[in-house]
């Protein structure tokens, strides 16, 4: 018999340049408020030439999932 049941919430998201993805984002949201990213760089080349723009990205994807762990 099942005794609990919790609720995930799922976020992705990617920086891409130039049609390329440069970093791929994930983050799990737990109902209890808990919270887990995890960043993927998936084109390091990509990256590097253009990582203020990446970090900028990451930042509004991070301040999206606080939004969603604060509701």
């Amino acid at each position: 018999m099942i005794k609990s049941f919790s609720k995930t919430t799922n976020i992705t998201a990617n920086s891409t340049i130039d049609n390329v993805i440069a970093v791929s984002m994930r983050a799990t949201v737990s109902e209890d408020g808990t919270w887990n990213i995890v960043k993927t760089v998936r084109n390091s080349e990509v990256y590097l030439a253009n990582q203020e723009q990446c970090e900028a990205d990451y930042e509004e994807f991070e301040a999206e999932v606080l939004k969603v762990a604060q509701a």
